[in-house]
């Protein structure tokens, strides 16, 4: 078999390592992803708890991120929504062991310019809102296109009637970070928001204009940026009203 290193960009390493395991026996080949917990200590949670201000909590000790990640993939998965399976539960060096999703990283994808997808991930996780769950951690970098559908990954700040706001402001800011692009960020804030609009309540798209959370990205997005964000939210709210 092989080994290779996936994910954990950035301050993500502190928290989590995963690595894809590659097992072969002639023209069989079977992929699973191990996902090791790390120490929470100097952990971007914590910065994030401390940065919000806010009533919102993200979980820091290992053992019960990985509790979290595994019942929030067998509920997310019983509500009907693609997540990787379960394979094993390693508890003494608090690991899973997980079906690797092959397809195209959303993050990845949106650095390329190719966004047409982001009305589907806009649905997507209206509909999870709509149903009372959040991702908690909705990094574009944690969803993976699959045959047309949206897996999520990285579930261990999933909860039930958690910070639906949170979610869109993360997933849309970390979509144009470091970024100049204007016209870009409105399409991407424009293409999320019809989706989302499906499914998801008009007033969680209004608030993330004036949400607090917004502070928090300052140093990555220039103000014309989010002014541009902004602006891509009310073209959609106005068509959905129309």
């Amino acid at each position: 078999y092989r080994v290779e290193k996936i994910g954990g960009y950035g301050i993500d390493k502190l928290v989590n390592v995963a690595r894809k395991y590659v097992f072969t026996s002639g023209e069989k080949v079977c992929e699973v992803v191990v996902k090791r917990f790390k120490d929470p200590r100097n952990i971007k949670w914590a910065v994030l708890a401390l940065a919000t201000l806010a009533d919102i909590r993200f979980e820091v000790l290992p053992l019960k991120r990985m509790a979290n990640e595994y019942r929030m993939v067998l509920e997310f998965r019983k509500a009907g929504f693609n997540v990787p399976k379960i394979y094993a539960v390693d508890l003494d060096r608090v690991q899973l062991i997980t079906e690797y999703i092959v397809g195209e990283n959303v993050g990845k994808l949106i650095k390329e310019g190719k966004i047409e997808h982001l009305i589907k991930v806009g649905e997507e996780i209206g509909r999870l809102h709509s149903i009372g769950y959040v991702l908690g951690d909705a990094k574009p970098d944690n969803m993976i296109i699959s045959e047309d559908r949206i897996y999520f990954t990285d579930l261990e700040q999933a909860k039930v009637n958690g910070d639906t706001v949170w979610d869109i402001v993360e997933f849309l800011n970390y979509s144009v970070a470091f970024s100049f692009d204007t016209e870009n960020a409105w399409k991407i804030a424009n293409l999320f928001s019809k989706g989302y609009l499906k499914f998801g309540r008009i007033e969680d798209l209004k608030e993330v204009k004036d949400t607090k959370y917004s502070l928090i990205f300052k140093p990555l997005i220039p103000p014309q940026v989010s002014k541009s964000i902004a602006s891509g939210i009310d073209e959609a709210i106005s068509e959905a009203n129309a």
